[in-house]
């Protein structure tokens, strides 16, 4: 009897033992968290563009529909911005910027290689920036340029026939020198634009308006520099991005869910061709070449 005793009493302790670490168990396995991973690659774009220099472009509408995606999902409890830009164009990385700050969901972004100019736009918009002590940030600046043939045309004895209706309706076309009222012009819309970036930055950073156009020239920052200046709030890559988002989310695990837009077979082979073919040995440097001013926009780069 007392044997049999004895072990009613043992097989009941492991019972409860058993018990007590499924429910443990089962609590740390609820405290795991969803993030997703969201990348912005190459040069920002309003849309999808492939050509011979940007074969490569994070499109603002694809990179927004992944943005509302994640904000939807009830399964995501945050997203991780994985940027490697050099910038863009003015529109494609506000609109970017605006749908992070609308996320309603924790978000950092992780600047790789290059997170310059617009690039920057869009990390100063997420909840916390960790970058590289290298990787080239800020470059707070605007861009408004162009090709100009007037020389090589009268050189070959082509002509431009300006028909316009507006004195100013064709500035900034490559068949002729701007004139100095229209180069005045061109920089003052330059200037608004450069003023609401420093705007956006300060408001996104929590900073002075102040203090972010003393960094405000175009000039580009190493990690180091950057996180002097208060324009990043840490140093580190992907994994550092993890346990940021395991510290916000009080989780005790996370599963990193990259999320990438569906690209067609014929976009792929195309932007693989391209790939393949251009920017060989490119250096540090060349990400801020990759944009194509042929269509003169103004740019975040």
């Amino acid at each position: 009897m007392d044997k049999w005793f004895v072990g009613v009493i043992a097989l009941l302790i492991v019972l409860i033992i058993a018990l007590i670490y499924g429910v443990s168990n089962a609590n740390n396995n609820s405290n795991a968290k969803n993030v997703a991973v969201i990348p912005i690659e190459g040069p920002i774009m309003s849309n999808k563009q492939v050509g011979l220099l940007t074969s490569k472009v994070a499109a603002s509408d694809e990179i927004i529909q992944l943005i509302n995606e994640a904000k939807k999902d009830k399964t995501i409890q945050g997203v991780i911005f994985k940027i490697n830009s050099p910038g863009g164009t003015v529109v494609g990385s506000k609109e970017i910027g605006n749908a992070i700050k609308k996320l309603g969901k924790p978000s950092v972004s992780v600047i790789r290689e290059v997170g310059a100019s617009g690039g920057y736009w869009i990390a100063s918009a997420t909840d916390y920036i960790i970058a590289d002590e290298m990787s080239i940030t800020g470059s707070i600046g605007v861009v408004g340029a162009g090709l100009e043939f007037s020389g090589l045309m009268e050189k070959y004895g082509v002509a431009y026939n300006r028909l316009i209706a507006g004195e100013f309706k064709d500035t900034g076309t490559p068949y002729r020198e701007m004139t100095d009222e229209e180069k005045s012009i061109m920089l003052g819309k330059l200037a608004l634009i450069h003023d609401a970036f420093i705007k956006e930055i300060a408001s996104n950073r929590n900073m002075s308006y102040d203090a972010v156009k003393k960094v405000a020239n175009g000039e580009f920052y190493l990690g180091v520099q950057a996180k002097e200046f208060g324009l990043i709030d840490s140093f580190g890559g992907i994994e550092d991005g993890r346990e940021y988002m395991k510290s916000k989310l009080n989780a005790t695990s996370v599963k990193l869910l990259e999320k990438k837009s569906k690209t067609g077979l014929l976009n792929a082979l195309t932007s693989a061709f391209f790939e393949g073919m251009f920017f060989i040995g490119k250096g540090i440097s060349s990400g801020f070449s990759e944009i194509n001013y042929a269509n003169n926009e103004i740019m975040l780069i």
